[in-house]
């Protein structure tokens, strides 16, 4: 099923580890998969010990009626975030390769934007989502590599609290954007890590 979605078997597991590895994602209980395909991270997150409630949507029919008929029972929807209803909120929602390709009706940026927001009005805790390096020495036409700089401007409208990931492939990256932005005005740093930073500098000595 991968290989049918352009994926090297077993390199799944691989991009979703990494876009879900955050300490914001560990305690959400609900994941909203956009772009879900079969719905195989549904399955990678169970193995891994995750035992939340997935739902996955795709804009693509024949992907979701192979998915349900390969995970009987998964919750797969055929739709799109950017124009029909989904009723329920999500603790965390991500997008994994959805984004990669490039656009023609509207400039991508444009669709990245819209994108994102869809995603941020369906999350409670946060979003993740993977997109191609601007810093590459080959370009398809049909593939965008939107600069890092130009992502951050769509991103830092959503939350001050985000991580841009480029350490585990050299060709793409991931960006994680936490809902929770509020400020220790005191100390300033974000209200969570509160506890993280009294415990660092009481062992300090400081």
């Amino acid at each position: 099923m991968a290989s049918a979605l352009g994926e090297p078997k077993g390199r799944q597991n691989f991009y979703f580890h990494f876009l879900l590895d955050i300490p914001a994602f560990r305690n959400c209980l609900s994941l909203l998969d956009v772009g879900c395909g079969y719905g195989d991270l549904a399955v990678f997150l169970r193995q891994s010990g995750w035992s939340g409630s997935y739902t996955g949507v795709d804009i693509v029919p024949g992907l979701v009626t192979a998915g349900r008929e390969k995970y009987p029972g998964l919750d797969l929807r055929h739709l799109d975030i950017e124009l029909d209803a989904i009723n329920e909120t999500f603790d965390w929602v991500t997008c994994i390769g959805a984004l990669s390709g490039n656009t023609v009706e509207v400039p991508y940026l444009v669709h990245l934007r819209s994108m994102l927001e869809a995603m941020w009005a369906k999350c409670r805790c946060g979003i993740s989502f993977n997109l191609l390096s601007p810093y590459v020495d080959y370009r398809s036409p049909v593939h965008a590599h939107p600069e890092i700089s130009d992502v951050l401007g769509i991103v830092k409208d959503l939350s001050r609290r985000f991580v841009v990931r480029n350490d585990y492939m050299p060709f793409e990256y991931t960006v994680y954007v936490v809902r929770d932005d509020v400020i220790d005005r005191d100390i300033s740093v974000f209200r969570e890590h509160r506890p993280t930073f009294d415990r660092l500098c009481t062992n300090s000595g400081q």
